[in-house]
Parts: structure tokens; C-alpha cells; sequence
């Protein structure tokens, strides 16, 4: 008879739902890219040192008796890698036939498109896509023939390979679970108008709403409050804000007694025509100009710049060339990938640009401003009026801070209103977000046998 398993393409910071699951599921296998989360394959893989403590805990358990976790480094066996190859450059070659067709042109002149310029577009897409969703697929298909498959649970299923996976499972009776990556605060467009798996967990009422506005009857039954697990840290943490600080001070060398003001770098993953590759530089500039303005306004600051580390080689040298040019390289500037849990925690105020950092700011009482960029005001308001979260443009950056900074009865107000608000946000805000979230996988799940 086969194991059971289970799909897991998630986030690292989502990694303990994964454990909790095992652990109340003896025995279960989990296949799962280890090289992180939305745009991998699912082989080949490199182990994580999260995952590897997975496997370190399970073998310590009972050498797999308490579960396992597949890291399968040698999924993608030379056979798969023939197959994958052979199966994409097969599909590529049906899908240039169409694309070539007499029916595909009057098709796109229907459209008013121009069928050549769009074939190309079409075509480009595809190579770049179906020989990783191919081994993804070989992959799934492979475990397959030794696992009973329970679930697929994703933290997105809008990019290729997860919504190929969600798919392949679909059609094979495999419950699907989207669990979000995301706190989706605007009206749900283009892939994300589709909840493409069986069931959508979303953090708070808040990530609901948008999308019961715009089809209740459709989207009411596929959603499911749960929170955030990677937000369980917080509750712990906000009760060891000292400590915390105390500890990056010491690591990176700031002033416990100065004010730290966090920026939370914006990337853009070109998802939709609104994309603005320049926001990264365009958002860092604006915070380095209003942190200037407040040094020369005599305020004792420190100032945090929070990366991503995928953005590691080019994150340094852009920060250091745009204080060069707005003058704030003689200002003590600390640059970090590190986890920004605690720099929110430890933060007198964060600063991010139409993100889930404010949330997190939030849901730790931190004073949070939210950078408007002119692509996301031109569409709606990130945040409700009364969340405690502060909304300006970058030429009203530098006296928001100032502020905060300043009026301590402005800081308690906005913390008041945070705390009002978190509930919204973040179903309980009690550290069990992941336990609900089990609680639903297992409620999906198919039988073990």
C-alpha cells in the first residue's frame, strides 16, 4: 500500500504549518521545492535550513516513523529531465502550429490584436515556462506512483508552476488549498480574480471583503478566515521588544537610545501593467530624502534600510548610490536582510510601500506609514481611515515622521487604533493561526489510505 503525502509549496516563513501537520499526521510524506516558494519547480531541489531541521526532528522521532520530509535533491532523475524536455518541446510544437493558423489570425483580428506580435509574446512565455512545469508535473507523477497524494496546500496558485500543480491535482480529485501569501487589500483583477484552488484561507474579514464585493456567491463558499501563520511569532515577540532591541543594537551597532526608523524596501514582480521597475530606487530615494530632512532638523534617528535578500548584490550598491546623490552618505545608514519581524518589533516607526509590512507593523503596535506611489493611488486607498496606519506621498514623508516621531499622544492614538484594528487584519491575533490552518488541511485532506 502507498505512504501518505502531501504537496507543499510554501513560503519558508509558512514552514511550520508543514510540521504541525506531520506531527499530528504520523507518517506522512511532504514533497515540496526546498529552493523557495512560488517560482520553482518542484525539482531540482536544495535544501533549506529549515527543512533540514524538519528532517533532523523527524529522524530524531522514530527514522521517519513520526512522518518524513521528502527533499528530494534527485527528483528530477536524468529519465525525468528526458521527459520533461520531450513533453515541453512537444507541447511547444503544438502550440506554434495554432499560433500559425489561419484560425489564431482572425481569431486575434477579432480581438483587434495583431496575431503575429501576439504569437510571439505567446510563444516567448511558453518556452520560458513548459519545460519547468513539465518537470514539476513529471515530478508530482513520479511521487505519485509510491505516495497516496491527500492535499496540494500553495501560498499562491496565480504563478505558472503552483497554478500548474493546483491543476494537475484538481484533476485528479486532490483537494487544492490556497493558503495566502498575501493580505489582499484592493479589488481582485486579473489572475487574482479567480481563486483558482478548492478552498482560499485568508488571514482576517479584512482579505475577504474585496473579493465578496465583487461575487459573493462565488467566492463566499471557497474562502476561509484562518490568520496568518507566519504571524504567530508576533504575539511573543511584541513582550520581548527590549531584548530585541537590544540585540540588533549590538549587532549592528545602533544607538538603543535614538529612534530607529525602519524602511521596508518595495520590489515589483511586473504582475500587471500598473508594474514599476523604478520603485525600488524611486521609494528608497524619497525615504533617504525625508530622513535626511530630519537629521538636519536636529532629530536623532538611525536609520534601516530592511531588504529582501534576493536583492542582496544590487540592494547595497543602489542604496549606497542614491545617498550619494541626495547627500545622506555621511549618515550612519544600516542595511539588512536579516528577519524583519524583529525590526518591526524593535522599530519607533516603519515606513513601506502599500505592503503587508504595515500590517505587520500593526499587529505589533509600531507606528506604520504607507509610502503612496502614484500606480496604487491611482487604483484605491490601501488602508481603512481608522487602522492607525498613516497614508502620504513621498513630498509629505518627512513631517509624517517628524510627527510620530515627536507627539507622543499621536504615537498612543495610532496605536490605539491599531489594536482596534488588528482583529480585522489578522483572524484572533493569539499565536494559533497555524493551528487553524492544520485544523483545515486535515479537514481536506483526503483519507490516509
Amino acid at each position: 500500500m502507498n505512504s501518505p503525502a502531501i504537496v507543499s509549496i510554501l513560503d519558508h516563513r509558512n514552514l511550520g504549518v508543514i510540521e504541525a501537520f506531520v506531527r499530528d499526521n504520523p507518517g506522512t510524506g511532504v514533497l515540496t521545492p526546498s529552493r523557495g516558494p512560488a517560482n520553482t519547480s518542484l525539482a531540482p531541489l536544495v535544501a533549506t535550513t529549515a527543512l533540514r531541521r524538519m528532517r533532523s526532528l523527524f529522524t530524531r522521532r522514530g527514522g521517519g516513523a513520526d512522518g518524513e520530509v521528502t527533499l528530494r535533491r534527485a527528483l528530477r532523475f536524468f529519465y525525468d529531465r528526458l521527459f520533461s524536455r520531450a513533453e515541453s518541446g512537444s507541447s511547444l510544437s503544438r502550440l506554434k502550429a495554432v499560433l500559425g493558423s489561419d484560425e489564431w489570425l482572425r481569431f486575434a483580428a477579432d480581438r483587434g490584436w495583431s496575431g503575429d506580435e501576439m504569437a510571439t509574446i505567446i510563444t516567448e512565455r511558453a518556452q520560458k515556462d513548459l519545460p519547468v512545469i513539465a518537470a514539476a508535473i513529471s515530478s508530482l507523477e513520479r511521487f505519485e506512483r509510491t505516495h497516496t497524494l491527500r492535499l496540494v496546500i500553495v501560498n499562491e496558485d496565480f504563478t505558472p508552476v503552483p497554478r500548474a500543480v493546483v491543476l494537475w491535482a484538481r484533476e485528479r480529485g486532490i483537494p487544492t488549498l490556497h493558503l495566502s501569501h498575501a493580505l489582499t487589500i484592493c479589488q481582485p483583477s486579473t489572475v487574482h480574480g479567480r481563486i483558482m484552488s478548492d478552498v482560499l484561507a485568508v488571514f482576517g474579514p479584512r482579505a475577504a471583503e474585496d473579493y465578496l464585493d465583487e461575487d459573493a456567491e462565488t467566492f463566499a463558499p471557497l474562502i476561509r478566515v484562518t490568520g496568518n501563520p507566519a504571524w504567530d511569532v508576533y504575539p511573543p515577540m511584541i513582550t520581548q521588544r527590549d531584548a530585541l532591541r537590544a540585540e540588533l543594537a549590538a549587532r549592528h551597532g545602533c544607538s538603543p537610545s535614538s529612534q530607529w526608523v525602519m524602511f521596508a524596501t518595495a520590489w515589483d514582480g511586473n504582475q500587471t501593467a500598473f508594474s514599476d521597475e523604478a520603485v525600488f530606487g524611486r521609494t528608497l530615494r524619497s525615504f533617504l530624502e525625508a530622513c535626511k530632512a530630519l537629521v538636519e532638523a536636529g532629530r536623532n534617528i538611525e536609520i534601516v534600510v530592511k531588504d529582501r535578500p534576493p536583492n542582496r548584490e544590487f540592494g547595497r550598491a543602489r542604496l549606497a548610490e542614491i545617498a550619494r546623490e541626495v547627500g545622506a552618505d555621511h549618515l550612519p545608514i544600516v542595511y539588512d536582510l536579516g528577519d524583519i519581524a524583529k525590526w518591526v518589533v524593535a522599530a519607533d516607526v516603519v515606513v513601506s510601500v502599500s505592503s503587508n509590512v504595515s500590517i505587520e507593523a500593526l499587529l505589533a503596535s509600531t507606528p506604520a506609514v504607507n509610502l503612496a506611489t502614484a500606480e496604487y493611488a491611482a487604483m484605491y486607498p490601501m488602508f481603512d481611515a481608522e487602522s492607525g496606519i498613516v497614508e502620504v506621498e513621498a513630498h509629505e514623508l518627512a513631517a509624517a515622521l517628524e510627527r510620530i516621531l515627536n507627539d507622543a499622544g499621536y504615537r498612543d492614538q495610532l496605536r490605539s487604533e491599531m489594536r482596534r484594528s488588528a482583529p480585522r487584519y489578522n483572524l484572533g491575533f493569539d499565536g494559533t493561526a497555524t493551528e487553524r490552518v492544520v485544523k483545515l488541511m486535515e479537514e481536506l485532506a483526503l483519507p490516509d489510505a
